[in-house]
C-alpha cells in the first residue's frame, strides 16, 4: 500500500469497535470532492486514488448491463446473516436515494426509474454514490466488500448498511472494508448523524494521523529511517571499496595494450617483407607463362591451316556426278522386290471383298427389322385407331360416341387392353366416378374421369373444363365397365350413369 496514506483522524473518532476483522485496520484519507467511493476502489485496485475516473466508468458499465441483479432482492441479499430475510432491500436502497421524494409509493416500475435516475447523475465526476454503487463496485474489483458504518444515526439504517456485500463473480475471497463517513462539523447531533463520505480502511504499519494541523508519528517511523540511514553507510564502503580495485584493473590493462600494440607492429611488418618477396616471384613466372603459350599458339595455328587445306582437296576428289532419274532408282526397286508387291495388291482385293459382304448383311438386318416393325404396327393399329377417336371426342364432352357393350356384362371387367375407349367406374377414396379409359398397361389404365356434382350417393357428374381429371389407376379399382353417361333432361353439362347400374354400385360400395 501506499506509504503516503494517512489516517482520517475525523473517521477514525466514529470508528466502531465491531468491525469483523482482527488486523489492526485504519480508515484512510481520500478526496472528499464526489469522487470518494471511485477512489477508494482505485487505492484498492491500483494503490493510488488517481484512477478514480476509470473506477467510476466500470461502476456504471456494471449497473447498466446488470440492471435485473441490482433489482433483485434475493441478490442483493447475499453476504447478510439472514438471506430469507423479510426485507425489500430494492425498495429500501431506493428510499436512501437522492433521487427518491418522500411519500411516493414505491412499486417495481417506480424503483426501476429511481435506479436509472441514480445511474444518470452518476456519469459525472464528482457525484456522489450510495449502497447500490457499492454492490457494483464489489463486482467490478470481483472482491467482497464489507460496509462498515458507524454507531451514529438511525440503528435502522446501520442494521442495512453494515453488511457484507459479495460480488457476481469471485475473484479474491478476502473482503476490503469501506467506511461511511462524514465532513461535516462535530456539533452534529448523533441522533441526526448522516454520512456524506466514503473511505477505504486499510492495514498499514506507519500511520500518521493529522489532528489540528500537527502530525504525530511512531517511533517505528524513526527505526525505519536509522536503519536506511545505516545501509546507505555500509552501501559507500562497498562503492568506494569496488572504486579502488577498478582503479588497479585499470593500470594493469593500460600496460597490457602497450605490449600488445608493439607486437602488433612487428608482425605487420613482417607480413609485408614477405608479400613483397612472393609478388615479384609470382610476376616472374607469369613472364615466362606467356611467352611460353605464345610460341604454342603458333604452332597450333600452322597444323590447323594445313588440316583445312587437306580437307578440301579430298571433297574435291570425293563429288560424284549425280545424274540418276529417281524413275529409274523406283524400277529398280521393284525389280528387286516384285513380291512384296503382289503381295500389297491381294491384301488390297481381300479387304475389298469383307466390306462388301459387311454391307450386305447390314442390309439383310435392316429388312428384316422393317418387317418386324409392319407387323407390330398392323397388331396395334386397332388400338391406336380406338385412342385417337376417344381423344378427339373428350375434348368436347356432348358429343361422345356411346360404346357398345351389349357384348359384356356391366360386371364383367375385361383385361386392361380391352377396355381402352370403354367408359368405366372407378373407385377412388371409396367413392364411384365415371370416366373414359384413354390408355392401358399390364395392371393399371389411364382414365379421363368425371366430377360428382352433391353428395356421394347422387347420380350427376360434369367433365371439367378447365383442369382435366386424367390419372393412371390400378385395375383392381374398376368396378364396372358402363354405357356412356347420358345428359340429364333440362342440364346442358350434367350427366348420370344408368340408374339401376348406379344403385347396384352403390350397393356394393356400402
Amino acid at each position: 500500500m501506499d506509504q503516503r496514506m494517512e489516517v482520517d483522524a475525523k473517521a477514525m473518532d466514529n470508528y466502531p469497535d465491531d468491525v469483523p476483522d482482527t488486523r489492526a485496520l485504519y480508515p484512510c484519507k481520500v478526496s472528499s470532492d464526489g469522487n470518494c467511493l471511485p477512489s477508494c476502489g482505485s487505492v484498492f485496485a491500483h494503490k493510488s486514488e488517481f484512477k478514480a475516473s476509470e473506477i467510476r466508468l466500470r461502476i456504471v458499465i456494471e449497473l447498466v448491463q446488470n440492471e435485473h441483479l441490482y433489482l433483485d432482492n434475493n441478490f442483493l441479499l447475499k453476504g447478510t446473516t439472514n438471506t430469507k430475510s423479510s426485507k425489500n432491500l430494492p425498495t429500501i436502497y431506493a428510499q436512501y436515494s437522492d433521487m427518491y421524494l418522500p411519500g411516493i409509493h414505491l412499486t417495481e416500475n417506480i424503483i426501476r426509474s429511481i435506479y436509472q435516475k441514480e445511474i444518470m447523475k452518476i456519469r459525472l465526476e464528482k457525484t456522489y454514490m450510495g449502497i447500490w454503487q457499492i454492490h457494483a463496485l464489489s463486482s467490478v474489483l470481483c472482491t467482497p466488500i464489507y460496509s462498515v458504518y458507524p454507531k451514529l444515526g438511525n440503528p435502522n439504517v446501520r442494521q442495512d448498511l453494515n453488511r457484507l456485500i459479495l460480488p457476481r463473480e469471485y475473484k479474491h475471497k478476502q473482503p476490503i472494508y469501506i467506511f461511511w463517513t462524514s465532513t461535516r462539523s462535530a456539533d452534529m447531533n448523533n441522533e441526526h448523524w448522516v454520512p456524506n463520505h466514503f473511505v477505504p480502511i486499510l492495514p498499514i504499519d506507519n500511520i500518521i494521523i493529522e489532528d489540528n494541523g500537527r502530525k504525530e508519528s511512531k517511533e517505528k517511523e524513526r527505526e525505519v529511517k536509522n536503519e536506511e540511514k545505516s545501509e546507505e553507510e555500509s552501501k559507500n564502503q562497498e562503492n568506494n571499496k569496488g572504486e579502488s580495485e577498478n582503479l588497479e584493473n585499470s593500470n594493469e590493462e593500460s600496460e597490457n595494450e602497450v605490449n600488445n600494440k608493439e607486437e602488433f607492429e612487428n608482425l605487420e611488418n613482417s607480413t609485408e617483407s614477405e608479400n613483397l618477396e612472393n609478388n615479384n616471384e609470382e610476376s616472374e613466372n607469369i613472364e615466362n607463362s606467356t611467352e611460353s603459350e605464345k610460341v604454342e599458339k603458333g604452332e597450333e595455328s600452322a597444323i590447323a591451316e594445313n588440316k583445312a587445306e587437306k580437307s578440301e582437296n579430298v571433297q574435291k576428289i570425293e563429288e560424284k556426278p549425280k545424274n540418276v532419274d529417281e524413275k529409274e532408282e523406283s524400277k529398280m526397286k521393284t525389280e528387286e522386290n516384285p513380291e512384296k508387291e503382289e503381295s500389297k495388291e491381294e491384301n488390297e482385293e481381300e479387304s475389298e471383298n469383307v466390306e462388301k459382304t459387311e454391307e450386305k448383311i447390314k442390309n439383310q438386318r435392316e429388312k428384316e427389322i422393317k418387317v418386324e416393325n409392319a407387323k407390330q404396327s398392323d397388331k396395334e393399329s386397332g388400338k391406336v385407331e380406338n385412342a385417337n377417336e376417344v381423344g378427339e371426342t373428350i375434348g368436347n364432352p356432348s358429343e361422345i360416341e356411346s360404346h357398345d357393350c351389349n357384348d359384356t356384362n356391366w360386371k364383367d371387367v375385361p383385361d386392361p387392353s380391352k377396355c381402352v375407349g370403354k367408359y368405366v367406374v372407378i373407385k377412388y377414396d371409396e367413392k364411384p366416378y365415371p370416366g373414359v379409359v384413354q390408355d392401358a398397361g399390364e395392371s393399371d389404365i389411364y382414365v379421363q374421369c368425371m366430377h360428382r356434382v352433391g353428395k356421394k350417393d347422387n347420380n350427376c357428374f360434369f367433365w371439367p373444363r378447365t383442369i382435366k381429371d386424367k390419372c393412371w389407376y390400378e385395375f383392381d379399382d374398376v368396378l364396372a365397365v358402363i354405357p356412356e353417361p347420358t345428359k340429364i333432361d333440362g342440364s346442358y353439362s350434367h350427366y348420370k350413369i344408368d340408374q339401376d347400374i348406379w344403385n347396384q354400385i352403390t350397393d356394393e360400395l356400402k
